[in-house]
């Protein structure tokens, strides 16, 4: 009885997870899904790396 709840329990829990790589040149981005081979996220140009940059605003 106490495993068959805890399984309830434990099942109930699982979420969807986005998993950022944030590297100097490159961002990539995935899904993870319980149950489901990881989803690689594409741009509107469906490749998976996008150019990274850092933007500052004028007296920041």
């Amino acid at each position: 009885m106490f495993f068959a709840l805890f399984a309830a329990i434990f099942e109930s829990s699982l979420a969807l997870i986005l998993v950022v790589d944030y590297g100097s040149d490159w961002i990539k981005a995935s899904l993870m899904k319980p149950g489901v081979p990881f989803d690689v996220l594409l741009n509107k140009d469906l490749k998976r790396k996008i150019q990274s940059f850092v933007a500052w605003k004028k007296d920041e």
